[in-house]
């Protein structure tokens, strides 16, 4: 549509064209429609790298958090692995935009933090779990805010959800993990774009995280390790584990947004 900008003019790379060419051909000079057009292919988790100077796609379908020894968190390494994180996903697809002149902007959805309130709470419930388990002698945190992405299962115990079959994701993975620190996503006009999960197009943030997420948590280290522990995929160290403290109130946005600064 245009020359590549930003990132896409160092990379250059043949599957980054051949994604873009192929999916928008014929869409001319619209800029949604190319973006849309594009993001198509990835709804199917069948995204492919292309063989090199054929035009043909490889027929191996990268994958998102396949194997967490190959995880990678930008464009070259996700074409180099076949597998990425959140972060290396809403790069590429915004590679792929940026090498048709379209900019899109990469942005970050952190977990939020439990209120001094919902911590008092949860100790009267547990009292051999202490404050001093979210800061350390030296006012650092030892636990860190997750959001639980769809499906969890609390049983009554905050400290022992079960991580239930979750949203397929690239790759067609069925159960990726399901407990981040935060998520990147892609937002281009009025519509947010989630490359990792090929899900449809959201119109904001909050029907993002009302469609994808079940709870916020934290991921924290406990001693003695709690009789419960969150079960999850892949098992935590023992000690450690995630309190599920607030189901996600739906209509109301939670996550706290951030640029992912991709310049």
């Amino acid at each position: 549509m245009a020359d590549p900008i930003k990132t896409a003019i160092n990379l250059k790379n043949e599957t980054l064209f051949n994604l873009g060419c192929r999916n928008a051909k014929g869409l001319g000079s619209s800029a949604q429609a190319v973006v849309d057009a594009i993001y198509e292919d990835f709804t199917d988790r069948n995204v492919q790298r292309v063989k090199p100077s054929t035009g043909n796609l490889d027929g191996l379908k990268m994958t998102y958090w396949g194997n967490p020894l190959l995880e990678s968190f930008d464009t070259l390494a996700l074409l180099s692995n076949a597998d990425g994180k959140c972060g290396a996903w809403a790069r590429f697809f915004t590679d792929v935009l940026r090498s048709q002149g379209i900019d899109a902007e990469v942005t970050s959805l952190k977990a939020p933090f439990p209120t001094s309130q919902l911590q008092a709470a949860i100790q009267t419930e547990y009292p051999n779990w202490s404050g001093r388990y979210l800061l350390n002698s030296l006012n650092q945190p030892v636990a860190y805010p997750a959001i639980l992405v769809k499906n969890w299962q609390i049983t009554g115990k905050p400290f022992a959800p079960i991580d239930l079959n979750g949203v397929a994701a690239q790759g067609d993975q069925a159960n990726p993990q399901a407990y981040f620190t935060d998520h990147a996503v892609v937002e281009y006009g009025n519509k947010l774009y989630d490359p990792s999960y090929g899900q449809n197009t959201f119109e904001n943030r909050t029907a993002w995280e009302d469609a994808s997420l079940n709870a916020f948590g934290l991921i924290l280290g406990v001693t003695p390790p709690l009789p419960d522990q969150a079960q999850v995929t892949p098992p935590l160290p023992m000690g450690v584990t995630i309190w599920m403290w607030n189901p996600d109130p739906k209509g109301t946005l939670q996550t706290q947004p951030e640029s992912a600064n991709y310049q």
